[in-house]
């Protein structure tokens, strides 16, 4: 006789997304991450595109034809036109507007807050805020935190949004761009909401003979290695962490199906930090023989290398060249070594399937032992955790404020 193999009744959860969603870095991999550790769910991906006509139809047809336990999406509608059973569970994780849905979002305002915190770090005197969604939420909330943040420190903003709100009917030119630009207080430090505003306000800058980041220092919005490195200088970004954006939502909506209160207000996921890079450097190009020793560091990280190497590179002692890196950078000429070491071993962590023993190879140290304590003393968590983006095996889920 065949027997039924105990375990958990499986759970039907349709995730609804919108081609942008695709593109996040991480939001997949935080759902996969999610139910590989909770096998009970059985999730169905919908793509929703113009193509496939409105949304609301879209996720009719879908929940028409199989009976859903909980929907997770970035376009919900109201539930009375979805025509889901009732106690039927959804969560939200588009913030373009307030939702009536749970919602689960990065923290923007937080967000905001850090990049400013960037830019007064490099001691920079003007501010500048551009977005081209000035009416979607989430760009007003990263304008507030952006702002808000400056005005602590006696600092007041532009916005270009302002004028761009007065041209809805049309597309914001490069040319208006270019204008906006020019006439913003120099040096100035921008940040953009978006990474495509973040390109464009760079070539803005070559066609006005900008330097970036002397006279113009640039953070753009959620972090696309491939994208912010593909340009010059290197674009610096926010990781905005969507990688627990997606697996909190899948906790919650599994909550929900369990029975527990939705969550009164928005669960906020803090972003990871600001991922600098040379568009926003400011403290290192002021002293022409810093940003030389530390380009060459940075062309040298692959291997191990000692602060008296260098110094056969430089006209300058030992102890100059040290004044001059606490002078403009605020550490040591030995720490900028290990920060270029360590930007290397977390790209090839990110970016590659080398083992981790070649990683610490590859990024300079002599072996993995040295290598491994170096790596958590600087980032807090071991090279495969870090790899793993510290999810998998873990209930509990990424930290949410």
């Amino acid at each position: 006789m065949n027997k039924k193999i105990a375990g958990p009744d499986r759970k039907r959860v349709l995730i609804a997304l919108g081609p942008a969603d695709f593109v996040l870095t991480g939001i997949l991999k935080g759902f996969q991450s999610y139910l590989l550790t909770h096998p009970a769910l059985n999730a169905h991906f919908c793509l929703l595109t113009p193509e496939m006509g409105t949304t609301t139809h879209t996720l009719q047809t879908m929940i028409g034809r199989s009976h859903f336990d909980g929907v997770l999406g970035s376009a919900l509608v109201r539930r009375s036109e979805l025509k889901l059973a009732p106690g039927t569970p959804l969560v939200n994780l588009n913030a373009d507007q307030p939702s009536e849905y749970p919602s689960v979002w990065p923290d923007q305002k937080r967000a905001g807050q850090m990049v400013a915190e960037h830019l007064l770090e490099q001691g920079i005197p003007n501010y500048a805020f551009a977005s081209l969604s000035s009416r979607h939420y989430y760009a007003n909330l990263r304008w507030e935190g952006f702002r808000d943040r400056l005005r602590q420190a006696g600092h007041t903003c532009h916005k270009l949004s302002h004028v761009v709100h007065l041209r809805r009917d049309r597309p914001f030119t490069d040319d208006e761009l270019c204008a906006w630009v020019a006439q913003l207080p120099k040096p100035v430090g921008i940040h953009t909401v978006e990474m495509a505003m973040a390109m464009r306000t760079l070539w803005a800058s070559q066609e006005l003979r900008l330097r970036v980041p002397e006279d113009l220092a640039l953070v753009g919005g959620q972090d696309t290695p491939a994208l912010a490195m593909a340009w010059h200088p290197q674009l610096s970004a926010v990781d905005l962490d969507f990688a627990s954006v997606g697996y909190a939502c899948l906790r919650l909506l599994d909550r929900l199906m369990q029975g527990e209160p939705p969550p009164a207000e928005p669960l906020l996921i803090p972003p990871k930090g600001i991922v600098a890079r040379p568009s926003s450097d400011v403290r290192g190009t002021r002293d022409p023989e810093v940003t030389r020793i530390r380009q060459l560091i940075r062309e040298q990280a692959h291997r191990p290398l000692a602060v008296k190497e260098l110094l056969a590179h430089t006209p300058f002692s030992r102890g100059t060249l040290e004044q001059r890196f606490e002078k403009h950078l605020g550490h040591s000429v030995h720490s900028e070594i290990v920060l270029a070491h360590m930007e290397r071993a977390r790209r090839l962590l990110r970016e590659t399937l080398l083992p981790v023993a070649e990683v610490a190879t590859q990024s300079g140290y002599a072996n993995y032992a040295v290598f491994s304590v170096a790596f958590r003393k600087h980032t807090g968590m071991r090279a495969t955790d870090y790899r793993l983006q510290g999810f998998e095996g873990r209930e509990d889920g990424p930290k949410i404020q």
